[in-house]
């Protein structure tokens, strides 16, 4: 599990074989591949690796993951076939209380 670049850092766990589930809340960097210095870090092209399952989690009013980027990541999920849920909030970044 992970939040914000940590929930980009819990999708790139899940490309380990050995990972059956990761939760990733706000996922920054995930839709246009932004993770540290790298430009691309090539997150969502290599989502097939994936064998686990994940939970996407975001708030609709987040400037960081935008409508446009859920769609791109919503898309790229299932072209991969990997089995995912996501759980949208009518929130910006970072809005988990705990």
């Amino acid at each position: 599990m992970g939040f914000c670049i940590g929930g980009h850092l819990a999708f790139r766990a899940a490309l380990q074989a050995d990972v059956r589930a990761a939760v990733c809340y706000y996922g920054t960097g995930i839709h246009d591949g932004k993770l540290g210095q790298d430009a691309d870090a090539g997150s969502l092209a290599r989502a097939r690796e994936i064998r686990g399952e994940l939970l996407m989690i975001f708030g609709t009013k987040d400037p960081h993951v935008p409508d446009a980027g859920r769609e791109t990541i919503d898309r790229a999920l299932k072209k991969s076939g990997v089995r995912y849920s996501t759980l949208l909030y009518p929130a910006e970044h970072a809005f988990y209380a705990g």
